[in-house]
């Protein structure tokens, strides 16, 4: 903005003026935005942090900015809460200065769960068995349902790396049986054993 300043004198030889113009810059409002860590595991979280410079308000995308979102904010982390899929937030400052506004966005690729599940042999006669195996990565914990019902070998929890794995022999087929592994955070797979039919000739 400008402003003019003018001073009027008067003396033995008549009046004398001058006039000034004073420009007032205003300095646009600046900023980081930052996700820390910026790829994490899914069940993770990560933290959110921005400075602000010449900021009247900084508000967020995807998050709330909380207390102490104004001018000259700095160092404020903002846990994202547990993901699970990549996630993108963005943060815009605004003030007086020229542009009013700065944005700015920050990504947070989440490595997603995984979850297997097989049968060996897949394709039994009714009264044989089957060997299950199973398999899973970035989870917490796992339940196996067999045919919608919970086996006594079906509720698994995750070692320090979370990561599941194991098998089960000999298990007892009579009829088509769904194997479901359930994860979490949210991941499932499923397999199929059908049994093999059996013709009697006359």
């Amino acid at each position: 903005s400008t402003k003019n300043y003018t001073i009027n004198c008067t003396g033995d030889n008549g009046p004398a003026s001058d006039t000034k113009t004073v420009t007032v810059i205003i300095p646009a409002p600046t900023g980081t935005f930052t996700a820390t860590p910026n790829i994490i595991d899914s069940g993770e979280s990560s933290y959110l942090t921005w400075t602000s410079t010449n900021a009247t308000e900084c508000t967020g995308s995807g998050f709330s900015t909380g207390s102490g979102n104004t001018k000259n904010s700095t160092g404020l982390g903002i846990p994202t809460g547990v993901l699970t899929a990549t996630t993108n937030y963005g943060i815009t400052c605004t003030g007086a200065g020229s542009p009013p506004s700065y944005t700015d966005t920050a990504t947070v690729t989440v490595r997603p769960s995984t979850a297997s599940i097989s049968a060996t042999p897949e394709r039994v006669r009714s009264g044989n068995t089957t060997n299950v195996s199973w398999n899973a990565t970035k989870v917490d914990s796992c339940t196996i349902k067999k045919n919608g019902t919970t086996p006594s070998w079906g509720t698994l929890t995750a070692n320090a790396s979370r990561i599941i794995t194991g098998s089960h022999s000999g298990d007892l087929i009579n009829s088509q049986t769904t194997y479901v592994i359930t994860c979490s955070p949210a991941v499932t797979a499923t397999k199929i054993v059908n049994v093999i039919s059996t013709f009697t000739e006359f």
